[in-house]
């Protein structure tokens, strides 16, 4: 068993890091999604299954 058992109150705080500086370039987005995208009727009924109710207020405007 150590002779003292505070210690840990004793030792230096760790180092803080520094930050690391913002990127000075400016980032290219692309958009490369097709103009049509296919959509299975089993993606709609899912979609339906979990967001249908909330849809049917957003369109009700309730």
């Amino acid at each position: 068993m150590p002779d003292n058992l505070y210690t840990y109150a004793e030792t230096p705080p760790p180092r803080r890091r520094r930050r690391t500086p913002p990127v000075s370039t400016p980032m290219t987005v692309t958009d490369d999604w097709p103009e049509y995208i296919p959509v299975t009727e089993a993606e709609i009924a899912v979609f339906d299954a979990w967001f249908g109710d909330i849809l049917e207020e957003l369109i009700q405007g309730e």
